[in-house]
C-alpha cells in the first residue's frame, strides 16, 4: 500500500529573510512630530512598509526562506512572528551593523520592547538590538486599491525622475506648489504620459514614451 505524500503548509515556512532594499522604505516614513505612529518602519514575515500619510513604500522580501540562512551566535532566525515597528532614526543611527544593499538579515528575537536582528558574512556575524514600537500602525490594505481600476504603463525610472526633477525646478520659487499633473491614457498603455504644470506666466509640458514589455 503507498504511502500518501503529505504536502508542506508553504504559509508555515514564512519568508522571513530581509536585505538592504527593504530599509528604502525608511525613507517615505513620516517625520511630523505630530504623527509619531507614522515615523516608523513596519517589518512583516514577509515585507517591510512605511508611510507618511502622503505616500506608501512596500518593499517584499527577496525569497529566501530562513530554514536556508544559518545560525547566528548560535540564535535560529525566527520563521513567523507579530508585526513590528521600528523607528526610522533606530535604523539610521545604527545602520553600520545593519547590512548593506546585497547583504542579508533576519529576526532573531522580539520581546515586548526590542527585536533582535542578525546579519552574517563570510568573516563574521552582527547581532543588533533595536527599540520596539509599542502602537497602532494603520492598516494599509484597506488603502491600497484595486489595480484593476488602473492601466499600467511602464517607463524609465531615469527619465522619469529627470522630468519631475525638471518640473520642480520650473516651479517658481516664490510659489510653493510644487506638485505636478500626469496623465495617462484610458485606452492604450503604448501612447506617451503626459507631465504639465503651470506656473504665473509659463506652461511646463512633458512627454515620456512608455517602454516595451519585453
Amino acid at each position: 500500500m503507498k504511502q500518501k505524500k503529505v504536502k508542506k503548509d508553504v504559509k508555515k515556512e514564512s519568508v522571513a529573510v530581509y536585505n538592504g532594499k527593504n530599509l528604502l522604505t525608511s525613507e517615505v516614513a513620516s517625520k511630523d512630530i505630530d504623527r509619531p505612529a507614522l515615523g516608523y518602519t513596519r517589518f512583516e514575515n514577509d515585507k517591510t512598509l512605511a508611510t507618511d500619510s502622503f505616500s506608501l513604500l512596500e518593499i517584499s522580501t527577496p525569497g529566501l526562506k530562513t530554514r536556508e540562512y544559518p545560525d547566528i551566535q548560535k540564535k535560529k532566525p525566527l520563521k513567523n512572528f507579530k508585526p513590528f515597528e521600528i523607528k526610522t532614526d533606530d535604523i539610521k543611527t545604527k545602520k553600520h551593523n545593519m547590512p548593506i544593499v546585497d547583504d542579508t538579515f533576519v529576526i532573531l528575537e522580539v520581546t515586548d520592547d526590542k527585536v533582535k536582528i542578525g546579519t552574517n558574512s563570510l568573516e563574521t556575524s552582527n547581532v543588533t538590538e533595536i527599540n520596539k514600537f509599542d502602537g497602532e500602525f494603520p492598516d494599509m490594505e484597506k488603502v491600497k486599491p484595486d489595480e484593476k481600476d488602473y492601466a499600467f504603463v511602464k517607463v524609465s525610472t531615469e527619465y522619469l525622475k529627470r522630468l519631475l526633477t525638471l518640473a520642480h525646478k520650473f516651479a517658481e520659487e516664490r510659489n510653493k506648489d510644487k506638485d505636478v499633473f500626469i496623465g495617462l491614457s484610458k485606452k492604450d498603455n503604448k501612447k506617451p504620459i503626459i507631465l504639465k504644470k503651470k506656473n504665473t506666466d509659463q506652461t511646463f509640458y512633458g512627454l515620456l514614451m512608455p517602454k516595451r514589455n519585453d
